[in-house]
């Protein structure tokens, strides 16, 4: 741990979480209880989203640098999927050393860099400067990234996944294909609007578009990475971050360098915190030489209008030209139903294939086949 301060990087460490223990409301876990004024380690407990030390948080006034959210925190761990509920100083210890990171990046960063000093300067600027933390609550110093309001003016406005009974929201693989793939690909220098038609008539149904709304916008904003920034980082990955398990997205609008974004779902969904296996089912009859389904669900198969399944079914005997689909919603929770005939004794294999394409684990297919 010397050698690699003696390299001129902070380290940064959870306080603990055993203050609810006895006798372990201190600090005594390392590598933070060696924290000290000449052993400058970033020591970081947790708060909640007030500003209040959490109860398990573990706290001594010489070793702590500061708080951080570390209650019911939603992050990304090596998927695109966020993972909800993450409680501890350790979660809280890692937004502190990412914001580290984007202080040292700066051009000029708000720290001293002299050689041989940085870890005891980090330590003291995340621990004592008031535009690195604030008191919210007492005596619990927050972290606080600087930025006010006139920094950062309000320039999106999220969709949301919709109100009751009209949620509007698509996966967000369907967002990054169109936006990386097709629409930020489009010359993005053209003075009328630009419009991108995703998936019709499909549940996955998405128009995105990008105007002009001064003579002249600013010329970074016809380069791909920014029109991917906005549309992907900003009203993507940056809305519906909250009770939202299955990271659906429901698109937004933003106003930036004179264009203006938009990402606008059209098609009426199921409840987005439904569980997969609801609105899911299989019904099959035996109608002497054919076996007869009808299989609906939520979820999957929203974009491509039952083509993956029934090109799965072409191991299971399909019936020439028996396959149709349809987009609609029930109250039972179904987005939409399939319809087809195979030859007999193929439950089996169609439960296989449904799986194969989104169906849940459970899936099952009710009735009696030959």
């Amino acid at each position: 741990m010397i050698k690699v301060m003696n390299l001129d990087v902070p380290i940064v460490c959870a306080a603990g979480n055993h203050a609810r223990s006895p006798h372990r409301k201190d600090i005594d876990t390392l590598p933070a209880s060696l924290a000290g004024k000449y052993n400058p380690i970033i020591v970081v407990g947790s708060a909640d989203i007030n500003g209040e030390r959490s109860d398990f948080s573990q706290y001594n006034d010489d070793k702590i640098s500061t708080h951080a959210l570390g209650e019911d925190n939603t992050c990304f761990a090596e998927s695109d999927t966020p993972t909800s509920g993450n409680t501890g100083t350790s979660s809280a210890a890692a937004l502190v050393a990412g914001q580290i990171a984007v202080l040292l990046s700066y051009y000029e960063p708000p720290i001293d860099m002299t050689p041989g000093t940085v870890p005891e300067n980090v330590r003291d600027y995340i621990k004592y400067n008031d535009k690195a933390g604030w008191d919210r609550a007492l005596g619990t110093r927050m972290l606080w990234n600087g930025v006010t309001i006139a920094d950062n003016p309000y320039f999106k406005t999220c969709n949301g996944l919709g109100p009751e009974k009209h949620w509007k929201y698509v996966t967000r693989q369907t967002l990054n294909q169109a936006i990386t793939n097709d629409f930020c690909n489009k010359p993005l220098d053209n003075p009328s609007q630009i419009t991108g038609y995703y998936n019709p008539k499909t549940n996955e149904d998405v128009t995105i578009t990008a105007t002009w709304v001064v003579p002249r916008p600013d010329p970074i904003m016809f380069k791909k990475e920014t029109c991917v920034q906005y549309l992907l980082g900003e009203l993507t990955d940056g809305c519906d971050a909250v009770d939202n398990p299955r990271n659906w997205k429901g698109g937004g609008v933003a106003t930036v360098g004179g264009v203006k974004y938009t990402i606008a779902v059209q098609a009426d969904r199921q409840d987005p915190l439904q569980d997969p296996e609801h609105g899911t089912g299989c019904d099959s009859s035996w109608k002497t030489t054919k076996d007869s389904f009808t299989v609906w669900g939520h979820g999957w198969l929203s974009a491509d209008k039952g083509k993956a399944l029934q090109d799965k079914l072409g191991s299971c005997h399909l019936h020439t030209n028996s396959f149709s689909f349809n987009y609609g919603l029930g109250d039972d929770g179904r987005e939409w139903t399939a319809w087809f005939d195979t030859k007999i004794s193929q439950r089996p294999c169609v439960e296989w294939a449904a799986k194969e394409v989104g169906a849940p684990p459970g899936f099952k297919c009710n009735g009696f086949t030959h």
